[in-house]
């Protein structure tokens, strides 16, 4: 069965002002389209002579959901007011709200907005018809759930029972010079460093010479989260009470918030000091062309 779910960017998901299309009360969803995938654009370029064409590059467009509704009431009344709430949730913002999609297999989010109010048609006894738009700025899908990857972290070290302070750590360091992390598309990745970290921290990826480097320390209790995603780039610094700080000015000028690359990355964590507990987890949600 299909459902989905719009979360408008002011709200959150199983909020209020959620939207739920499926084959259910009050918005029964008849028909989607445009979950599989987008259209592409190839670009390319020839010589007077030359059989074929050099392919330059393939654009992948921007995605467009759309969906055939019938809003219900067990009266005339309800179904109007029915009609007004999906009206008011699906207002567009120029912000983009989430697009949540399942089928019997999969699960996944988009990016999304209303490309405009729903568009009702036909009325039949207390069901009113509608065409609802999505416009998806990013063709791609994501995986609603997060993978982590660790390259430094704290084994277990200890079976017995053991009584211990709130948030101490017992057990033996353990890391990896570097973890293969396999991509299909270009992925933005959350590297999350728990202090302690010595000054300068560097995460590379070497499949691509790319480096992040902060010449800063951890200390304490201290995080370092830094996000890679298009639009939503950013460094901050958690301190010991649970403040946050802008980090932006701690990266070195050659630095890059990389993303994966398509196929095998190689990322590693520079360790100054291998003595020192450093905790090294990074993020990512799977990316899909289409669902």
């Amino acid at each position: 069965m299909q459902k989905i779910i719009y979360v408008p960017p002011w709200d959150v998901l199983g909020g209020d002002d959620n939207v739920t299309l499926h084959f259910g009360k009050p918005v029964v969803l008849g028909a989607v389209s445009g979950t599989s995938g987008t259209d592409t654009t190839v670009q390319s370029s020839g010589i007077p002579g030359m059989d074929g064409v050099y392919l330059n590059d393939v654009r992948i467009e921007p995605a467009q959901i759309k969906a055939s509704v019938n809003v219900h009431g067990s009266s005339r009344e309800e179904m109007y007011k029915n009609r007004f709430e999906l009206i008011r949730c699906l207002t567009p913002k120029s912000t983009p709200g989430t697009l949540y999609y399942h089928n019997d297999y999969i699960t996944a989010k988009i990016g999304a907005v209303p490309e405009s109010s729903p568009k009702f048609t036909k009325r039949i006894k207390n069901y009113n018809g509608a065409e609802i738009t999505f416009f998806c700025p990013s063709p791609y899908w994501e995986s609603t759930e997060e993978r982590r990857v660790k390259i430094a972290w704290i084994g277990n070290a200890f079976e017995f029972p053991i009584a211990i302070e709130p948030d101490m750590k017992f057990g033996v360091i353990q890391s990896k010079e570097a973890v293969n992390i396999t991509s299909a598309l270009n992925t933005s990745i959350t590297i999350t460093i728990t202090a302690p970290a010595t000054d300068p921290i560097k995460i590379s990826n070497n499949t691509t010479g790319q480096i992040i480097e902060l010449e800063h320390a951890l200390t304490g209790a201290e995080k370092l989260i830094i996000n890679t995603k298009r639009g939503g780039k950013s460094v901050t610094l958690v301190h010991n009470d649970g403040t946050r700080e802008d980090a932006f000015h701690y990266i070195t000028p050659d630095s890059e918030l990389f993303e994966l690359v398509p196929g095998k990355n190689e990322i590693e964590y520079v360790n100054w000091d291998e003595n020192e507990p450093t905790r090294v987890e990074i993020g990512f949600c799977e990316m899909y062309m289409g669902v």
